[in-house]
């Protein structure tokens, strides 16, 4: 299958985000790539992610304020909507709580099997990655 690119199609995020799971593993992995579509967000990034990161502006916006781990640069990035929602699900959960992260994100290998799998149930006939999820922001 060849590697797509760009998944930004609105309707295709929407309809990952409308999918229910039953599989706890798969929602959690749907919502990082979700959270990565919607802020432009690299994984190596996304994966180190804590409240520390979160700023306010004067206009009450959320943004993410962060050095990018690959190249050190700060970044300044704007939190739109559904993203703070994914946030605030998994604000309380034990393992972001225990690692003092904002998201529950598993390894690349693991992420990448199960977007495998999250793209067949929905239909969908790309390949998803955690890659096409960094180049994907154009979506909103």
């Amino acid at each position: 299958m060849k590697l797509t690119w760009n998944f930004s199609p609105k309707e295709e995020l929407d309809r990952l985000m409308d999918k229910d799971f039953d599989i706890k593993q798969l929602e959690q992995v749907r919502d990082v790539f979700a959270f990565c579509c919607l802020t432009g967000m690299a994984f190596a990034d996304v994966q180190q992610l804590s409240k520390e990161h979160l700023v306010r502006d004067n206009e009450d916006n959320l943004w993410i304020r962060n050095a990018r781990q690959k190249i050190k640069q700060m970044c300044n990035i704007s939190v739109i909507s559904p993203a703070p929602k994914l946030i605030d699900k998994y604000s309380n959960q034990p393992d972001c709580v225990a690692k003092n992260v904002l998201l529950p994100v598993l390894s690349n290998q693991k992420m990448n099997a199960c977007l495998k799998e999250i793209a067949d149930i929905c239909g969908i006939q790309k390949r998803l990655t955690t890659h096409v999820a960094r180049y994907s922001k154009s979506i909103s």
